[in-house]
């Protein structure tokens, strides 16, 4: 179970990560 929990974490943050980066692209494209 832990390394399922490490795994969900992961990935949650390298989502988060994307979302960022995609929001600040698309910022910069605006500009």
């Amino acid at each position: 179970t832990v390394n399922a929990a490490l795994g969900f974490e992961a990935g949650a943050v390298i989502v988060a990560v994307a979302i960022m980066l995609d929001r600040m692209l698309r910022v910069e494209a605006k500009q």
